[in-house]
């Protein structure tokens, strides 16, 4: 297994999670926004400018008083703003789509958390637990629900054509976890496919004028495309239900819209 190093990012001065820097509770480190190391001396100094910190320069520390969102002016950037240097999966939030690897394989999350750990060997493991996960490199297209991966070595950001594999994925899935999750995250409902039975009456067309038959089965063409037979064997691309709303389509060609 390959050794794999925390990338580390630079991201707005949050007070809260500074302080838990400080106290080691969290990976990371604070700094100026020109990239300078900073100690922070005092939290709760009286007035406006409540932190008191040391900035790393060259020969000598030099001292800064800041308020409580770390900005020198109330406007404008100052190259000794403070920031944070923290690992980049710590950035990843609830809901967040991933796309996480190893030595062997590579899998598209949505995750519901993210941790690190050391694996023994000398190497870092990213721990998930997944709404929905997809293995893209030796799969089949399908996806598991309601999951945890242990073995990333790596993690980041999907393509949108990654993104696309999992929707598409999990539209095919017939779970209602799935459609939950589709709905929830890419604000995408799948409407349930009408269920022709056997003597249905329905309006078919392949391309050309609509004509009232009646339903018999489905087949699929030697090219993949879905046929639905009618009874007397003709097969057509296309077929919706025979009702009031679309009795008025027979002998026409216009689309029909739902």
């Amino acid at each position: 297994m390959k050794i794999m190093e925390k990338k580390y990012i630079k991201v707005p001065f949050d007070v809260e999670m500074a302080k838990r820097i400080s106290n080691g509770e969290v990976d990371g480190k604070i700094i100026t926004r020109d990239g300078r190391n900073v100690r922070v001396v005092c939290w709760d100094a009286r007035g406006d400018l409540c932190i008191l910190a040391l900035l790393a320069g060259k020969s000598k520390d030099d001292v800064g008083a800041y308020p409580n969102d770390g900005r020198i002016f109330m406007e404008g950037e100052s190259p000794a703003d403070l920031m944070l240097e923290i690992p980049e999966y710590m950035t990843y939030r609830d809901g967040d789509i991933v796309k996480l690897s190893n030595d062997t394989y590579t899998w598209l999350s949505i995750i519901k958390d993210i941790d690190l750990s050391d694996d023994g060997k000398g190497g870092l493991l990213y721990f998930t637990n997944d709404y929905v996960s997809m293995l893209i490199n030796d799969g089949d297209g399908s996806i598991d629900i309601d999951t945890y991966s242990d073995a990333g070595q790596k993690v980041e950001r999907t393509t949108e054509e990654e993104k696309q594999k999992l929707i598409d994925a999990m539209k095919a899935n017939e779970s209602p976890k799935a459609k939950e999750y589709l709905k929830r995250f890419f604000g995408i409902e799948e409407k349930k496919e009408y269920e022709f039975k056997p003597k249905d009456w329905v309006l078919c067309r392949s391309g050309d004028e609509w004509c009232l038959c009646r339903f018999s089965h489905k087949t699929m063409r030697f090219d993949g495309v879905l046929m639905f037979v009618t009874v007397g064997g003709i097969a057509y691309e296309q077929c919706i239900p025979y009702n009031e709303q679309t009795a008025h389509l027979i002998g026409k060609t216009d689309d029909w819209k739902e």
